[in-house]
């Protein structure tokens, strides 16, 4: 998925100080930041790039900020109060009445993203904008 790279090659080779136009020396550069990024990926447990359709519970008590189990996320369909506090698991967990359990973007949360509008968030945060419990 575009977008979804730690870092880019010549953004890489920029920092390191590499001037090099050479195709070859390009690709070899290539060949390291993907090593580099799978050994990070492997090492942190973080899944492969780009999931979709996953569903996920957290406690938000207290925070303001949640950290999503995915680091690379471009978009959330919907956020649900449990106003039982048993993740989905209690009575009427996610009731559409009363709405309140429905959390709007923009209002309710909002996620953080990197750069511009639409961009990926690639820290994964999650931020409450409203003082729901």
């Amino acid at each position: 998925m575009p977008g979804t790279d730690l870092v880019d090659t010549p953004t890489m080779m920029t920092v390191l100080g590499i001037r090099s136009q050479d195709q070859w020396t390009q690709g070899r550069y290539d060949i390291l930041r993907r090593q580099a990024q799978q050994a990070v990926i492997s090492y942190l447990h973080w899944p492969v790039l780009g999931v979709a359709g996953s569903i996920d519970y957290y406690s938000g008590v207290g925070y303001g900020d949640i950290i999503l189990k995915y680091p690379f996320t471009s978009a959330i369909v919907n956020v649900y109060q449990d106003q039982t506090g048993a993740y989905g698991d209690g009575p009427n967990a996610f009731a559409t009445s009363p709405i309140s359990t429905v959390l709007v973007n923009g209002q309710d949360y909002a996620l953080v993203r990197d750069g511009p509008q639409g961009g990926v968030s690639k820290t994964g945060l999650l931020r409450r904008l409203t003082n729901a419990t």
